[in-house]
């Protein structure tokens, strides 16, 4: 089954979503983890720009709720 982006025809090459933004400290700290996963456990990542890009921001936006109690 493949994923796509909301409001877009574009499949996601991965379904491990990383929600990040340009400069965002927390983003920055997580970066290292997301490579190991990709490098040493050869884990696809797909990378969602949630600050620059709107059609990212609405689909974390409609994802949230399924996370909101953890």
């Amino acid at each position: 089954m493949q994923t796509f982006i909301p409001g877009t025809e574009k499949p996601l090459p991965s379904p491990l979503l990383v929600f990040y933004g340009k400069d965002c400290f927390h983003c920055d700290k997580m970066e290292p983890l997301v490579k190991k996963l990709e490098e040493d456990m050869r884990m696809p990542v797909t990378r969602l720009n949630v600050w620059e890009n709107r059609v990212h921001e609405a689909y974390l936006e409609t994802l949230s709720p399924l996370f909101a109690k953890y």
